[in-house]
């Protein structure tokens, strides 16, 4: 099990040190626009990754556990449901060029980062069957060449290039190679064949009805990080973009530690949660006020040495970040305040409560980010960001309180 956990976290370690080690040269290498132009196609090629996994690896390493015979039908079951997300997520973004949602310069950009993730989707429900059959070194082994792969081939395109599009295909390609070494570590799995009855009929129908809440929560997570810049998009240049998107990235790369405090945490809150209620509460309580400690630590630090930091991560050419700072360093407070009390609504079977406090944040971020922005633009952006994740994270603590701690 510890081995597991390691090899877990060394997963999680790489597909995190790869985006930071491309952020870093991408910030000195390119200019601030084109920095903005990126980390903005980037941020709208990850939300199509979530389309495309659509929750489906979650629900996914649920079946495969209960049913260890079934990975073949599973997996083409998966296939089939990402091939059709795919085909629908391309067409969408040809029309919503053609509706003029995208700036004609981000076309290519935009494409190729959209291609790329439809491997990157498939290559993730790929390594599902290792984490079930408990060779989760297989998937770290995977993403060690993956990191290769793209930290690589980036650098060779900065290098040698230097444009957004050599850029975007240095992704397209290293997300194929990890698609390709999943692909083919699959095959090997008792000579499964993920593509065998591949057209025949299945009820995909259900499939997506099924992976619906899946989609739903993990969708909502990842646009309380998105929307507030997409709606900044409208307004400011991408110098600001770029900027923005730097203060999002030193929020990132602060709650690195959160999934690992999570997968340490989950087993002894599902356990003390059943067998031992006033222990759970007590170790519930002094672990909150552990993840405020470590996150107000991690705060303290980022404001001692902001410009230090800024210059060491992005550049001098990120200087104006500075001013906005304190904004990001609020976000990351949050997000360790609220690490506990999520943890208590999945362990406690309140995953809906838990899905309807990310629901009202997406929708509070929208109405703020279209009130407040326009008018104050980074700011506005940053208060959005704020009051939203403020009423998310409240939710999250009056249904902890409410359903399990009293």
């Amino acid at each position: 099990m510890k081995i597991n956990l390691i090899y877990s976290g060394l997963s999680h370690f790489l597909k995190n040190v790869s985006n930071l080690i491309i952020i870093y040269f991408f910030a000195r290498a390119l200019s601030l626009n084109e920095f903005g132009v990126f980390s903005y196609a980037l941020m709208i090629a990850n939300i199509y990754i979530i389309l495309f996994d659509y929750g489906f690896n979650y629900k996914l390493t649920k079946d495969m556990a209960q049913d260890v015979d079934a990975f073949e039908k599973l997996m083409q079951t998966a296939f089939k449901l990402k091939t059709l997300l795919s085909v629908l997520g391309i067409i969408s973004f040809f029309i919503l060029f053609n509706l003029n949602v995208w700036h004609e310069n981000y076309f290519w950009i935009i494409l190729l980062l959209i291609l790329s993730s439809v491997f990157v989707s498939f290559a993730n429900d790929l390594n599902t069957p290792f984490r079930v059959l408990g060779k989760f070194y297989v998937e770290t082994i995977h993403y060690l060449f993956y990191t290769v792969f793209l930290v690589g081939l980036s650098l060779y395109a900065l290098a040698y290039h230097g444009d957004l599009i050599s850029l975007s295909l240095a992704f397209l390609i290293s997300r194929f190679l990890f698609f390709v070494i999943s692909f083919i570590s699959v095959l090997r799995i008792n000579n499964i064949n993920v593509f065998h009855r591949f057209i025949q009929n299945s009820n995909l129908w259900f499939e997506l009805k099924e992976g619906f809440p899946y989609a739903l929560q993990i969708g909502s997570s990842v646009l309380m990080v998105s929307i507030d810049t997409l709606i900044l998009e409208r307004y400011v240049s991408s110098d600001d973009i770029g900027i923005y998107q730097a203060g999002i990235k030193i929020v990132i790369a602060a709650t690195f530690f959160t999934p690992v405090i999570q997968n340490v945490l989950l087993p002894n809150y599902s356990i003390n949660i059943v067998n031992n209620k006033k222990l759970f509460v007590l170790a519930h309580n002094r672990n909150t006020l552990y993840c405020v400690t470590l996150g107000g630590l991690i705060v303290a630090g980022i404001l001692a040495s902001k410009l230090t930091l800024i210059e060491f991560l992005f550049g001098e050419k990120f200087y104006f970040l500075q001013e906005y700072i304190i904004g990001f360093t609020a976000l990351i407070i949050l997000r360790y305040f609220a690490l506990t009390h999520g943890l208590v609504l999945t362990v406690s079977g309140n995953q809906k409560k838990r899905l309807i406090s990310s629901l009202f944040g997406n929708f509070s971020l929208i109405f703020f980010g279209l009130a407040l922005i326009p008018i104050f633009q980074i700011w506005g952006a940053l208060w959005a960001s704020i009051i939203s994740h403020m009423i998310m994270y409240g939710m999250y603590f009056i249904y902890s309180k409410r359903e399990v701690l009293l």
